[in-house]
């Protein structure tokens, strides 16, 4: 039931040209990935699209975390690792996207992959002056 709200929602595009921040668009993505990262990608490709046109590094970073994210349940480990990488070289002072950018990093470097990032992503976490918990 839920995969086809999300299809709903996304299906002509309205979802993402009417908001700003992108949070309803993305979480009905999210699910759509968990279901099928195939279908999935072609919106997540959609917003970085539209991140670059708009100028909004934080909706890229963001956008590149849960693109990784269809990456990893599709089993593309580079490509997940690429696009994870690249989302914490964009947004290393927001503790959020570290956060979990490192439950991601987390399961890559389950695979022996992205090491680095993952230390990159803890390390932003804790210099972060929010204070948020860091793993």
């Amino acid at each position: 039931e839920s995969i086809e709200l999300a299809r709903r929602a996304l299906a002509d595009g309205t979802l993402l040209a009417e908001e700003r921040r992108g949070r309803p668009f993305m979480h009905a993505c999210i699910v759509l990935a968990m279901a099928d990262p195939d279908e999935a990608l072609p919106h997540y490709h959609t917003v970085i699209a539209a991140a670059h046109e708009r100028g909004s590094l934080f909706t890229l970073a963001w956008a590149k975390v849960l693109r990784a994210q269809a990456f990893f349940f599709r089993g593309d480990l580079a490509e997940a690792e690429a696009d994870l990488a690249n989302a914490i070289r964009l947004s290393p002072r927001d503790a959020a996207l570290p956060f979990w950018g490192m439950v991601l990093a987390a399961g890559l470097a389950r695979a022996n992959r992205l090491q680095e990032a993952l230390d990159e992503s803890l390390n932003s976490c804790r210099r972060d002056g929010r204070r948020r918990r860091c793993p």
